[in-house]
């Protein structure tokens, strides 16, 4: 789920595309292609996208290496582990585990003495393609709640989502959520923790094997306060919701994400004395 300012010109064109889509995954007795997919096709069949199968090892690896992997992968594949086998709420870090993030507010909003920002929900009159992927999307997806209290309303919109490769003129494509988050206009800047690419090359020199690695839905492995979840809520057909999980899209998301990501790196991967990588699995 990202972040998209749209008119609602645009949100009647997406409607007249979705009605297409909606149509087509029905006859394929198909799931919605969104961003909480969590199954992949490889070789004719559906997989998990966190399963053995999905992974990919270059040819040169070892079967020392090998084993190494598998047996890390062995230690933390679960419901609630890193690697999951079906749709969920994600692992929370340790970091957050009693210590949920909080978005911060400059002073003269968190004194009140400005209102946060909120948006009229809009008319589902003649969307009903809208309506249906909406519903099903927080229907199904656990990282958002009710919000009978909010403090800032923005807007859930759809937008289209392309295949790697997939022509911009195809119509036959998927789609993903967005919100207009409003409440980014009202939240303090972070300064970014993303290190420098030449120290991390610098690190790197004297390393054989690489491994590349995507945290699926990182956003949403990480909580956010009870007033947090007040200032990020949207409006869907039978009431409002929000998040309860970090909102991809708002402003401090991604340096929030990125840091807690290079510290629990940090327990792991250590260094040599000239700042080569030592990584502490034994690799």
């Amino acid at each position: 789920m990202g972040s998209s300012e749209t008119g609602e010109h645009e949100i009647y064109m997406i409607e007249i595309q979705l009605r297409r889509i909606v149509c087509r995954l029905t006859k394929e007795k198909s799931s919605s292609k969104t961003d909480g997919d969590e199954t992949m096709v490889k070789d004719g069949k559906v997989i998990s996208k966190f399963s053995k199968q999905s992974m990919k090892l270059g040819d040169n690896v070892c079967t020392e290496i090998k084993a190494k992997i598998w047996e890390v992968y062995d230690s933390n594949v679960g419901s609630n582990s890193v690697f999951p086998l079906k749709s969920g709420a994600l692992k929370i870090p340790t970091k957050f585990l009693s210590n949920p993030y909080s978005y911060e507010l400059p002073d003269e909003y968190a004194r009140g003495e400005k209102n946060l920002p909120s948006v009229k929900t809009m008319s589902w009159d003649g969307k009903s393609a809208t309506t249906h992927i909406i519903k099903d999307f927080t229907e199904n997806t656990p990282i958002v709640g009710r919000c009978p209290h909010p403090r800032s309303i923005s807007r859930l919109v759809i937008v289209p989502k392309y295949a790697p490769g997939q022509s911009k003129g195809d119509a036959d494509h998927g789609f993903r959520m967005c919100v207009n988050a409003l409440i980014n206009k009202c939240l303090k800047p972070c300064a970014s923790t993303i290190p420098l690419a030449a120290d991390e090359i610098k690190k790197l020199s004297n390393c054989k094997y690489f491994l590349q690695a995507d945290g699926a839905n990182a956003y949403w492995s990480m909580p956010v306060c009870e007033e947090s979840k007040r200032r990020t809520a949207f409006h869907m057909p039978d009431g409002i919701i929000c998040c309860n999980r970090l909102l991809m899209g708002a402003k401090p998301s991604s340096v929030a994400q990125q840091a807690a990501y290079l510290e629990a790196l940090d327990v792991y991967i250590d260094t040599n004395e000239d700042g080569t990588i030592r990584s502490s699995l034994g690799w």
